[in-house]
């Protein structure tokens, strides 16, 4: 994302400007929720830890 980024930058190219901007970001926030989501669900026992990879879901690696 941030070498498109960089390239659509320098070559002023503005179709990959816009996909960076509003396609990848939204991709991005939607990964950045879903891993919330799953988080707070461990944190508040209704699923168990470590059906998502967690021993102690208040210490994250």
């Amino acid at each position: 994302m941030v070498i498109d980024a960089l390239r659509a930058f320098v070559t002023s190219d503005s179709p990959i400007a816009k996909e960076v901007a509003v396609e990848r970001d939204n991709e991005v926030g939607r990964s950045s929720h879903s891993v919330a989501r799953e988080l707070n669900l461990a944190i508040s026992n209704r699923i168990p830890s470590q059906e998502i990879g967690l021993q102690d879901p208040r210490r994250l690696p």
